[in-house]
């Protein structure tokens, strides 16, 4: 099962205004294919099919990994 981590970036000031950005790593997501029990494949689901687009802009992430490895964010 894939893991969400956040990865805080370094601190950005305009004026007297501070936000901190941030990244999303999506680890251990992988590749699957959903069948029914007569082998007949119902779904494929592939990490490029997370929408990394989509969770950027929701997020407000400045950055979205996806990876099948495991990343442990410090």
């Amino acid at each position: 099962m894939a893991r969400i981590q956040v990865l805080e970036l370094p601190v950005v000031g305009v004026g007297e205004a501070w936000r901190t950005p941030f990244a999303l790593v999506i680890d251990q997501a992988e590749s699957a294919a959903v069948e029914t029990i007569d082998g007949t494949q119902v779904r494929q689901v592939i990490t490029e099919d997370f929408g990394v687009p989509g969770i950027k802009e929701a997020s407000g992430a400045e950055f979205v990994i996806v990876t099948p490895h495991t990343l442990d964010v410090a």
